[in-house]
């Protein structure tokens, strides 16, 4: 029925439009640390404006690769991390059940691979740089 309201996730057309999840993101909720802000304790310096945004850090860019060579960039999103490495990053909802190489990119630090491929099976991710092995051009992230 078209005047049904998609239900995000689900993998149904649920307003019979011929689309599947439109209008739908899904939330990368992200946690990595960069070295040469980390101060200890799973805490980052306040870079951005430590005066009058004590809790930000700075601004990082999260791409999702093909999980098959060439490991082409299909997604990408910009976004500020806090003090305690945690940012949340959005992408389209058509990327449901599908995996991804999450990859970090920061002005200060090199490129940071996910070791393996995440699979994006709802509407709200979550990983942790900090919490597993990266791989990375002489990773700079902690």
């Amino acid at each position: 029925h078209t005047l049904m309201t998609e239900i995000c996730g689900n993998g149904i057309d649920d307003n019979c439009n011929g689309q599947i999840d439109e209008g739908c993101s899904v939330n990368l909720n992200l946690n990595v640390l960069i070295e040469g802000f980390y101060l200890g304790n799973g805490t980052l310096q306040a870079t951005i404006d430590p005066i009058n945004f004590p809790t930000l850090c700075d601004t990082i860019k999260v791409e999702l690769h093909s999980s098959s060579s060439p490991y082409s960039t299909l997604y990408s999103d910009t976004k500020i991390i806090n003090v305690s490495g945690s940012g949340v990053f959005s992408f389209p909802g058509s990327i449901i059940g599908q995996s991804f190489y999450i990859v970090v990119k920061h002005r200060s630090a090199l490129e940071t691979w996910s070791t393996t491929a995440v699979v994006f099976n709802s509407t709200n991710v979550s990983f942790s740089f900090s919490n597993s092995v990266s791989k990375a051009f002489g990773n700079k992230l902690k």
